[in-house]
């Protein structure tokens, strides 16, 4: 029972933390005023609720305990705030008003009834299950359950109407977070009014109740360069890593002060120093992962600034010369520099885009059987100079009728980034393969080449994203290290995978793309 409640304590001290950082984060660097200020009185109304079910669940003394829990009807703003929010969010703040409106005074209301009648509210607090104390629910406490059922309900019609309507994808992926996020957020949140009535419910999952404040900080902020899936995701890690560093360290509390006490002789030093040992090397690592983490941003941004400067430098040299000189056949000449410049940069800005596009955009997938022959000759239809200017053979052999279930377009572009890399890092007069066949029911399609090969440990890092090995950096100094990332990415949302295999340095290298099958002829195809 003791690690049932140390567990909830731990869990709602770094809920009302990550809470409360998250409010002053939107305050600073958030959208427009109102907008800050409406998710600040969102995280203010979810840290005062757990705060008050925190201090109120622990106390010994049953009326003390009450008084601590009326603060829960803080409960009643931020309903009311997350109304605002997400009608804000969604651009409808002004045709809502009234609504809006109506949810603030109703809320104000019930909050002024209940705090000049608390026996109204809750009745003296009782000890339930592990807790010293809990709600006892007084006549009108069903109040504050319909108001946050119906407030609730209402705005997520919104917000679900608002989603199927939508065409912007990138506003339909908020949507969807917003949605999950505060679905699961009431989810969790509701444990805690089981116990209320005494169905034997065990609160301790409701410290995840304020979890939805991330997607919605993140809304309001819009980081455009970050993922909201990689940021849920991660506020999810991070969040459950330290409520369970937190539970490890109270157990460990608790277990030096058990054997303290039951074994006779046990020093009572070696538990906590096992901790410290444990807890210098968790800073040790985590420590360690900032400084790659910052090394790989600033590699990346000199890397990114460093590509962008070379194809200006480009075109402002090159449109010097055009006004410098009134020789026709140098204004072609300059004027085909700015113009290869150009491409290189909108490759380049593409490139970038690509990083969130394919990350966002599953449901614009469109799966349908591909036949690889004729998409390996279209794949590769544009690489014949670079193929030439290197001397380099390419060959394909795929079996006839062999069709894969895919996207066309992208994977069209995962066989072009392949190939344009065995042609880079192929020394001249090389040669490269493409070999198509069937593989344990599935499609298997190979790009072998004859280059400069991969190292053991090479392998297991490059489909890393903005990763490339030292020889790769040397051969060719304007790659970026997205291509082989995205690619994955791609055969990830196909269904499927890509593989890297190499003898050795100097001993070429071998992707491999695998997909399921699809039982189509080419006629059928064509047709």
């Amino acid at each position: 029972m003791l690690v049932e409640l140390i567990i909830t304590n731990v869990g709602l001290i770094v809920s009302i933390a990550s809470i409360l950082s998250l409010g002053a984060l939107v305050l600073k660097k958030g959208g427009d005023k109102t907008t800050r200020f409406a998710f600040l009185g969102v995280t203010l109304s979810v840290a005062i609720f757990q705060a008050a079910h925190l201090l109120g669940i622990n106390e010994i003394e049953p009326e003390q305990s009450r008084a601590y829990l009326m603060g829960t009807t803080a409960t009643l703003m931020l309903v009311a705030f997350t109304t605002h929010v997400v009608y804000l969010m969604l651009g409808e703040a002004v045709k809502r008003r009234f609504l809006i409106y109506s949810i603030y005074g109703v809320a104000f209301g019930l909050l002024i009834y209940f705090n000049l009648f608390p026996a109204h509210f809750l009745r003296t607090s009782e000890p339930k299950l592990y807790l010293p104390n809990y709600y006892a629910p007084g006549p009108f406490y069903w109040l504050l359950i319909a108001f946050l059922t119906v407030v609730v309900a209402t705005f997520l019609f919104h917000l679900i109407s608002a989603y199927t309507k939508s065409d912007d994808p990138l506003f339909k992926n908020r949507l969807k977070y917003f949605i999950s996020g505060t679905a699961a957020s009431y989810f969790f949140g509701s444990l805690a009014f089981f116990l209320v009535y005494d169905i034997k419910v065990d609160p301790i999952f409701m410290v995840f109740a304020g979890i939805y404040t991330a997607p919605f900080a993140y809304g309001i902020i819009r980081y455009r360069m970050m993922n909201i899936e990689i940021i849920a995701k991660r506020a999810l890690l991070y969040s459950s890593l330290i409520v369970f560093a937190g539970f490890i360290l109270s157990a460990i509390n608790f277990s030096n002060q058990y054997l303290a006490a039951k074994v006779s002789g046990f020093p009572p030093w070696l538990i906590p120093a096992i901790s410290a040992v444990l807890i210098v090397g968790l800073g040790a690592f985590i420590w360690r992962k900032i400084r790659e983490a910052d090394a790989l941003k600033y590699e990346f941004i000199t890397v990114v600034t460093h590509k962008f400067r070379t194809p200006l430098t480009y075109i402002k040299w090159s449109a010097e010369a055009l006004r410098a000189t009134s020789d026709e056949e140098r204004r072609k000449e300059s004027l085909s520099r700015i113009n290869q410049a150009t491409e290189k940069m909108v490759d380049l800005t593409e490139t970038l885009i690509g990083l969130t596009d394919y990350d966002s955009s599953a449901h614009l997938y469109k799966i349908e059987p591909v036949d690889l022959e004729v998409l390996a000759a279209e794949a590769t239809m544009g690489l014949s100079n670079q193929l030439k200017d290197k001397n380099i053979a390419l060959s394909a052999e795929i079996s006839k009728d062999l069709a894969a279930r895919a996207d066309y377009r992208r994977l069209q572009s995962v066989i072009h980034t392949l190939v344009e890399n065995a042609i880079t890092y192929t020394p001249a007069n090389g040669k490269i393969e493409i070999l198509g066949n069937e593989e344990n029911g599935k499609v298997a399609l190979s790009i072998k080449d004859s280059g400069i090969g991969l190292s053991r440990e090479e392998i297991h890092h490059i489909f890393d994203k903005f990763f490339r090995g030292k020889r790769a950096r040397a051969t060719d100094t304007e790659g970026l290290g997205v291509g082989l990332y995205v690619a994955r990415n791609i055969m990830d949302r196909l269904g499927g995978e890509i593989t890297a295999e190499s003898a050795g340095e100097n001993k070429g290298a071998t992707f491999t793309l695998r997909l399921p099958m699809a039982k189509v002829t080419k006629e059928k195809m064509n047709k």
